[in-house]
């Protein structure tokens, strides 16, 4: 009996040998987040391009710890070692680490978008096709690095889709790129593009969105009245013709809160002020 035992544990040993591995991945994974979590206690609230940049060491910090157990335990075909690091990790890319054997198995995938959508860039082709996983993906607002978030890397047929492309652009406007030319030209879709774009420096003037909007909805003067409505400063990336529209503009310095016309104002006054020194006169 006793012999049976010993068998029992060391068989056991060996079926737990992949959870090990998972174990190691998320201890130095979680050591590696507390180094720099040490550090950012040392900084000062100014420092932030130094907070910036130790936030994506962060990430990559994690890739290669996790890569590097990969290789060191030869474990590219593990489910386990792959859900683990994919969910625990928070970074798309973990994902291209592992054999592409697990970058077709759709429960996999949809954890790791779910985490992160950009990791929808290492699924397979197929996987990108699906609708569900793509829009777990699309739908996750933890995307770690890519500017253009993840509809970038979603199959042709589903970037004609309105749902699916209304969800990435409500992510990220700047998704409006990867729409097909028909969605491009949908008015509804760019202004909620234009609701959520992120200029990766703040300037509101410099809106992507715009080139790629359809030459048809551009002459629209109804969308170009929306359009400036939302962001004054996109009058000036609209064709000639619209910007002469009086009421375009009209609604552009409305937006902007650009003072009247200066003469019609110094008129309306010097006449307020002409016709009260005239009553007073009078009395």
């Amino acid at each position: 009996m006793e012999r049976d035992t010993n068998t029992q544990t060391d068989t056991s040993m060996y079926a737990n040998e992949e959870i090990s591995v998972s174990d190691h991945v998320v201890a130095m994974v979680s050591d590696t987040e507390l180094k720099i979590e040490r550090t950012l206690l040392l900084l000062s609230e100014n420092e932030r391009d130094a907070i910036s940049a130790l936030l994506v060491s962060k990430h990559r910090q994690r890739y290669k710890t996790v890569e590097k157990i990969v290789q060191m335990y030869d474990v590219r075909d593990s489910f386990e070692v792959a859900r683990v690091a994919t969910t625990r990790v928070g970074y798309g890319d973990v994902l291209g680490i592992f054999s592409e054997s697990l970058r077709k198995d759709r429960k996999l995938v949809s954890m790791a978008v779910q985490q992160d959508g950009d990791a929808l860039e290492y699924a397979s082709e197929q996987l990108r096709d699906n609708e569900q996983v793509v829009m777990r993906a699309l739908r996750s607002d933890t995307h770690s690095c890519n500017e253009f978030a993840p509809l970038k890397h979603v199959s042709e047929r589903l970037r004609s889709i309105r749902r699916v492309v209304k969800a990435g652009v409500e992510q990220d406007g700047n998704a409006i790129q990867f729409a097909s030319k028909a969605l491009q030209g949908d008015a509804e879709l760019v202004i909620t593009a234009l609701g959520r774009y992120k200029h990766p420096h703040g300037f509101v003037s410099d809106c992507m969105v715009m080139k790629y909007v359809s030459d048809h909805l551009r002459t629209d003067r109804c969308f170009a009245i929306q359009v400036v409505k939302q962001n004054g400063h996109l009058l000036y990336q609209l064709p000639k013709e619209m910007r002469a529209d009086r009421e375009v503009a009209m609604a552009a310095a409305v937006t902007l809160q650009l003072p009247r016309d200066s003469s019609s104002s110094s008129s309306s006054s010097s006449s307020s002020s002409s016709s009260s020194s005239s009553s007073s006169s009078s009395s």
